[in-house]
């Protein structure tokens, strides 16, 4: 397999793990609701930085941290409190009908685009560094290499399928950014406030969820 290959391997399998929906998603869709594209976009580069952190420690052979149950309990408790509070958030901030203007902007949100930028690029790296369960992630994407052939592969092969991993959950972040900024533009102000509180309520869901399974654990 050439580096090409190993490369497009990752944009796929990154692409493949970054799409289904999840906190990040519901995270990135509330912002890119209630902010703009970039609100969008700032919440999954954010995340990508959390990746990138647990990515290292996983290859560094800090892996042992995921069987710790005390550090395990708490990224899991402080992630499902964390989710809880940006739903709250989310809850408490939803613009009204009339707060909407033709565009689906909440002109109040607007005026201060660089802090909302900063805060929901704040919530994707805090949403990616609560999960306990990440390095267990970055630990088991060896078998997908292992999927896309790499049996043996060399610290070139780990170094093209990284780039290509991380190129493609990159990708994701825009094509899902740009689906919620075609979105708040084409649908009704109606729709556009149902779907931020939609979101609102799926991050608070995940939250009890994390909650709950990390204390099951």
């Amino acid at each position: 397999m050439n580096f090409l290959q190993i490369i497009l391997t990752g944009i796929i399998l990154g692409i493949a793990f970054s799409a289904p929906p999840g906190a990040v998603t519901a995270e990135s869709i509330r912002r890119g609701v209630d902010q703009d594209f970039w609100g969008a976009v700032s919440v999954g580069l954010g995340s990508i930085i959390g990746d990138l952190f647990y990515a290292a420690l996983a290859l560094g052979g800090l892996s042992f941290l995921v069987a710790n149950l005390v550090a395990r309990t708490i990224l899991g408790l402080g992630g499902g409190a964390l989710l809880l509070f940006l739903a709250y958030q989310g809850l408490r901030s939803t613009p009204t009908v009339g707060q909407i203007s033709v565009l689906g902007v909440d002109q109040s949100v607007a005026s201060d685009k660089s802090a909302g930028h900063k805060s929901a690029f704040i919530s994707g790296l805090a949403i990616s560094m609560t999960n306990p369960w990440a390095i267990a992630f970055w630990v088991s994407i060896g078998g997908a290499m292992l999927s896309a052939g790499l049996v043996d592969p060399t610290l070139a092969d780990i170094a093209f399928f990284f780039t290509g991993y991380i190129g493609g959950t990159i990708l994701w972040v825009f094509i899902l950014s740009a689906l919620i900024a075609f979105g708040r533009r084409t649908a009704g102000p109606r729709f556009f406030r149902f779907l931020s509180i939609i979101s609102s309520v799926a991050l608070g869901v995940l939250g009890i969820t994390l909650v709950v399974k990390t204390l099951a654990s």
